[in-house]
């Protein structure tokens, strides 16, 4: 009887799961219709080197400060992460320059 019954909050526990991911999604829509200015930016690696990726350029940090990299080199979704694991894996990057992932 208790199988059951674990299996029925493991699926409750998904169902509520996969719906905040909704809710977050459809905020995240929002807030780059209310802020056309902001690109949109993702986070990665690039040979063990973090990276903030736009859709026009791209950043990594390396050998102390910000470099500009091509798009090209940049593009490899295999070392795309979330914005939160970027932060707690790279906690103590500099911000990016000002000119940096703005809306061209």
């Amino acid at each position: 009887m208790a199988k059951a019954d674990d299996s029925s909050a493991t699926s409750d526990a998904a169902m509520a799961w996969y719906k905040a991911m909704q809710k977050l999604d459809d905020v995240r829509q929002r807030y780059h219709e209310i802020c056309p200015g902001r690109p949109k930016v993702r986070y990665g690696h690039l040979h063990g080197q973090p990276i903030m990726i736009s859709d026009t350029e791209a950043w990594t940090f390396m050998q102390g400060e910000w470099v500009r990299v091509h798009l090209a080199d940049a593009a490899h979704k295999d070392g795309l992460m979330t914005e939160q694991t970027f932060k707690a894996i790279y906690k103590s990057l500099p911000p990016l320059p000002v000119t940096a992932l703005q809306k061209q």
